[in-house]
């Protein structure tokens, strides 16, 4: 399998989420990782840098934000997403380090693979080489991942290693808005809060939730108080 040039397309007809966008990552205690997103994206910033986190951290965000951003300013892109079983083959690695930016996503899932870890080793010392861009996502920090090749964990750490915190509920609130605004919604204060009282805590849950709403509100022709969210929503939350 040959590399995949990202636009919004992923391999196998995956397409990124409308809402990782980089301006639509908002930052919380995770400002200075949200500044080397950018500066990856801009191509100011090269070699390695990596994100490790939670799965609602918003370490994909940051990741994919960065491969859409970037592809738009002219950069040769890839992304892949270790999440998806079809796309863990070490070979698809090959002749990566041509691309000006590669984005690996999850590489907890290949913890102990020592072919892939070679693989990935070798990519980073091209990329190196071409003075391009690695930036990988995991759920721990390069030292704790346990990774079999002791040099590559050294080498995943060389660059920028950012420790996300996952958001709180100021950030969710906020996003949650946000989101609401850019879709023409107003989301009162209290609603919000409401919501976050009753829905999963994560960034993909609410951004799905404010979606669902979207439809709702415009099915119904209802602003989204409190008795509207109840009505629409319950027993769902």
């Amino acid at each position: 399998m040959s590399p995949a040039a990202m636009g919004t397309q992923l391999p196998l007809g995956v397409t990124l989420p409308l809402e990782t966008r980089l301006r639509d990552f908002v930052p919380g205690s995770n400002g200075e990782a949200l500044a080397a997103a950018e500066a990856v994206a801009e191509g100011r910033l090269s070699g390695c840098l990596y994100f490790a986190g939670s799965a609602a951290s918003g370490k994909s965000h940051l990741l994919q934000g960065i491969c859409r951003q970037a592809h738009g300013a002219g950069q040769m892109t890839a992304y892949l997403p270790l999440s998806d079983k079809a796309l863990r083959d070490p070979e698809l690695l090959q002749g990566w380090d041509g691309f000006d930016l590669v984005c690996i996503d999850d590489l907890d899932a290949m913890v102990g693979d020592f072919a892939w870890e070679r693989a990935l080793f070798r990519l980073y010392e091209g990329i190196k080489e071409q003075a391009g861009s690695l930036v990988v996502t995991a759920k721990d920090l390069p030292g704790n991942l346990g990774l079999d090749l002791p040099d590559l964990a050294s080498r995943l750490a060389s660059g920028p290693v950012y420790q996300l915190s996952p958001p709180d509920d100021q950030t969710l609130a906020v996003a949650l808005t946000q989101r609401m605004e850019r879709q023409g919604l107003v989301l009162p204060e209290e609603s919000a809060r409401w919501l976050l009282r009753r829905a999963r805590r994560d960034m993909h849950t609410l951004m799905a939730l404010a979606d669902r709403l979207d439809r709702l509100s415009l099915s119904a022709q209802r602003r989204l108080t409190i008795p509207f969210l109840r009505e629409a929503l319950d027993p769902e939350l």
